[in-house]
């Protein structure tokens, strides 16, 4: 497949779902398309094993041609997103069914479905269902029992930056797919304990992902917080980096200062109560949150703001005395 033609047909996806259930399918289809197992093969078996595995899971080897369709309608009319069957020569046979997601919730009881058809209708020695999706997407229990595996969109922009992309072609495929996931946001890395010692900048970018990426998934009851300023870091006069946002018609900040980098702070950004922008502080040192993954630190981050934002909102009622 020509550079030209992979792009010319990928950019009739108006979904972001749509594009990157396409890209990848279109990624994988081309490394295989290759009679030997080269190296461009080796990439593609490398990528199946993360999307389409779980640890103890048979691995894809090279005896298996594993064959795609995307938005395969199953008996009971349901269209899972990509659907992968392979038969390799030794017998063994495969069927995994990939849902994939951006933004876009999983709407509840959707993955169970998929799992029960793939249960019912498929006849492979092995079966999977696997998640696609950025972290923390809400999932209701019984699909989250369907489910095999789930795979984070900043998993494989790690596995793609560090495999050797020495075919131009593939570079060119690879390279194309990990700028759209940047331009997503959707590269993610945890944050590192020099962030607490220095005043490195790589750090602080990626704790400032955390930290957006952690206010987007939070609800407090209802409503849930809006952020301001969503698309920018607000640099404050005192090297104070962080985001604002609203919850029940009262100003909010989350951030840190570079003064105390180890010390995140959410606070009520009101003047005309008693005391004046009252906060409540997270101190990362004694939440080993440099130790996390960067799931974990998402997590660690979004409890903490489910948990005290309420109380701060209640001091929004105590004004000044006249």
């Amino acid at each position: 497949m020509q550079k030209s033609k992979l792009i010319s047909e990928l950019k009739k996806y108006k979904i972001s779902e749509d594009y990157l259930t396409n890209t990848l399918v279109a990624i994988l289809k081309e490394l295989l398309n290759v009679r030997v197992l080269t190296g461009d093969r080796k990439i593609a078996y490398e990528i199946l094993n993360l999307i389409a595995t779980k640890t103890g899971d048979p691995s894809w080897t090279a005896k298996e041609t594993p064959v795609f369709d995307c938005q395969l309608q199953t008996g009971d009319h349901k269209r899972p997103d990509i659907t992968i069957k392979s038969q390799s020569s030794d017998g063994f046979s495969r069927e995994v069914k990939i849902e994939v997601k951006d933004t876009a919730p999983v709407r509840p009881g959707q993955l169970a479905d998929y799992k029960k058809s793939l249960i019912k209708d498929s006849n492979a020695s092995y079966k999977g269902l696997v998640l696609i999706s950025r972290p923390l997407v809400k999932i209701e229990d019984k699909d989250v029992t369907a489910l095999d595996s789930h795979i984070y969109w900043h998993q494989i922009y790690k596995l793609i930056s560090v495999i050797d992309k020495s075919n131009e072609t593939t570079k060119y495929l690879l390279d194309s797919f990990m700028y759209f996931l940047e331009e997503k946001e959707m590269p993610l890395e945890e944050v590192k304990g020099t962030y607490a010692n220095q005043k490195v900048m790589e750090d602080l970018v990626r704790l400032i992902a955390i930290l957006k990426l952690a206010l987007e998934g939070v609800k407090v009851k209802k409503p849930s917080i809006k952020l301001k300023r969503s698309d920018n870091i607000y640099t404050g006069p005192e090297s104070w980096y962080g985001f604002y946002f609203t919850y029940k018609n009262q100003t909010f900040s989350l951030g840190v200062c570079t003064d105390e980098p180890s010390i995140l702070e959410l606070t009520l950004e009101n003047e005309q109560i008693n005391p004046s922008y009252p906060e409540i502080s997270l101190d990362f040192m004694k939440n080993d949150f440099f130790e996390k993954s960067a799931d974990k630190q998402i997590l660690i981050v979004q409890e903490f703001v489910i948990e005290k934002l309420p109380i701060l909102w209640e001091k929004s009622k105590v004004k000044h005395k006249a």
